[in-house]
Formats: C-alpha cells, structure tokens, sequence
C-alpha cells in the first residue's frame, strides 16, 4: 500500500558494447529510442510494467534487444516528448523521433542533451527538459 499516493517511471538498461546486446526493464517509462545508420527511429514497445511505488513486492519484466552496427539507442523521459516550442506546442512523439534520428550518429549523449535544451533551431524552450 502507498498511502502518499507517489510513483515513480524508471528505467534501467545493462549494456554490452561488444555485442550490442542489453537488457533492461521499465517501470513505466516511455519505450526506448532506437535510431539507424540511416536516421531512421524507432520505438522499442514491449509488455508495460508498472511504474514504482504502487504495489510492494512486484516482479518485473526483463527485456533484451541487440543494437546493430551504427545503431543508438535512447532511453528517455516523458520530458522529451513533452518540451514545448516557442509557441507553446507540445513536441509530441513524431517529432522527438525526428530530432533523435537527425543527431544520434553525430554526437555523443551528453551533448545530445545539452542541444535538446538549447537548440533553438527545433524551436524548443528548456521548459520541461
């Protein structure tokens, strides 16, 4: 029982950079990024958990993919789908896609994050990321 009525999304990944293999398990976060060579993105959807913090003694799912040559993978917030643009739009999921695969084979995570914070060519404000 949780009487504070709190919960938490988490995500936790294991992975081996000689293989390309990972395993993880998510607890109601939103589904991993996967982006192409090519640029093209995709999501990587399986069975949802449930978020931490509503049930005690809960068991959840492992889950396993393999990253192919070229590929990156993003594991992210809700926060990322949700900025807003200089005109106070939602991004949407479409478009965060869109901005993974245009910069994931170019520069590393941390830069990743700082561009999504500052770049204004997408349009969008710090607000929620």
């Amino acid at each position: 029982r949780n009487p504070e009525e709190m919960f938490l999304t988490a995500i936790v990944a294991f992975i081996t950079p000689r293989t390309g293999e990972v395993a993880f398990v998510n607890a109601g976060h939103c589904p991993p990024m996967i982006a192409g060579a090519d640029g093209k993105v995709r999501l990587e959807m399986r069975s949802p958990n449930l978020v931490l913090g509503v049930l005690p003694d809960v068991d959840w799912s492992l889950h396993h993919l393999t990253l192919g040559p070229g590929e990156s993978l993003l594991l992210h917030s809700d926060g990322f789908d949700e900025a807003q643009t200089k005109e106070g739009e939602i991004l949407g999921r479409d478009k965060s896609m869109e901005i993974f695969g245009k910069n994931a084979s170019e520069i590393y995570p941390r830069d990743f994050t700082e561009r999504v914070r500052t770049q204004r060519r997408w349009g969008v404000v710090p607000k929620f990321i």
